[in-house]
């Protein structure tokens, strides 16, 4: 699991949300479906995941998806 507080890029490297508790994403933006994380500098350190936003409603202007990385 990515470390609380790390930031969410969309697919062009601009932030998207941040990475709650127990591995939940808090998504601010209305499109995409590919993110990734960052939080160190080696591979272990990063990763993508894919989330269908379409399904969440945003509440309070973000939207909390569960997500699950995977290697870049």
């Amino acid at each position: 699991l990515p470390p609380f507080g790390t930031t969410v890029l969309d697919d062009k490297g601009v932030s998207a949300g941040v990475v709650g508790q127990a591995g939940q994403v808090l998504i601010a933006v209305n499109e995409g479906k590919v993110y990734s994380m960052k939080w160190g500098e080696t591979a272990a350190q990063r990763c993508t995941v894919e989330l269908d936003i379409s399904k969440t409603a945003p509440v309070d202007g973000y939207r909390v998806m569960e997500a699950v990385c995977k290697a870049p």
